[in-house]
């Protein structure tokens, strides 16, 4: 997660740098640092989200049942 905070942070610097420069060159900087923030903000978001799948495992109710499942309700077809 340190690398794709380092790259966010670079990606700003690029964007910094680029509003120094003048025509294309101040356009592709703009470009390539918010793209470079936009990859490394969606790979925080990505890597947060799979933490929190996985904290959910440690439920206290998923604790408490073990590995058992609970039953699946099926109603019984009337003839």
């Amino acid at each position: 997660m340190g690398i794709l905070l380092i790259a966010l942070a670079l990606g700003y610097v690029v964007c910094y740098l680029a509003n120094r420069e003048e025509g294309s060159l101040k356009t592709a900087g703009y470009l390539i640092g918010i793209f470079i923030m936009l990859v490394s903000g969606l790979l925080i978001l990505g890597k947060l989200y799979r933490y929190s799948l996985h904290q959910s495992d440690r439920c206290l109710m998923k604790r408490m049942m073990g590995t058992r499942e609970m039953p699946i309700y099926q109603p019984q077809s009337q003839q």
